[in-house]
């Protein structure tokens, strides 16, 4: 997995977005589940109830995943940086299908403790690599 070298380091915000990342562009939900804090927390801003513990966001993310590909759906993520509130904050910018979103997160030792999806205006992201194209085409189905 990119971005956490070594189980034996502390995992860094980059490296939880990375990994995020990896996850949405995949549709690989366990991989990154791994990472999650046994007592980990996940917010919306779409969503009224926060999500608590690692198992209980491993099957939110996992239905999530298989509704993408059960549909066709079209996902793009990208690890990205806040320009605004925490500026400098390592995030993802989220593309699915014509709606965006930013992750956050908080670490802790070897392990993602929180998750927040907000609108971008929040965070304003920049992608980290000035070669991506948010506007080519997001993942679909048949590119998996």
């Amino acid at each position: 997995m990119k971005g956490a070298s070594s189980l034996t380091q502390e995992l860094s915000e980059l490296a939880a977005a990375t990994a995020y990342a990896e996850a949405w562009n995949t549709l690989d939900c366990y991989t990154f589940a791994r990472l999650l804090s046994p007592n980990a927390k996940y917010a919306s801003q779409y969503v009224f109830d926060e999500i608590a513990g690692r198992d209980a966001i491993r099957d939110y993310l996992c239905a999530k995943f298989k509704a993408v590909k059960d549909t066709g759906g079209m996902v793009k993520a990208v690890v990205a940086t806040a320009t605004t509130s925490f500026p400098g904050k390592p995030c993802v910018l989220l593309i699915q299908n014509s709606t965006d979103a930013v992750i956050v997160f908080e670490t802790e030792e070897k392990h993602v403790r929180r998750l927040d999806l907000c609108i971008t205006q929040i965070y304003t992201p920049v992608p980290v690599d000035d070669n991506v194209n948010l506007h080519s085409p997001p993942r679909s189905k048949s590119d998996t």
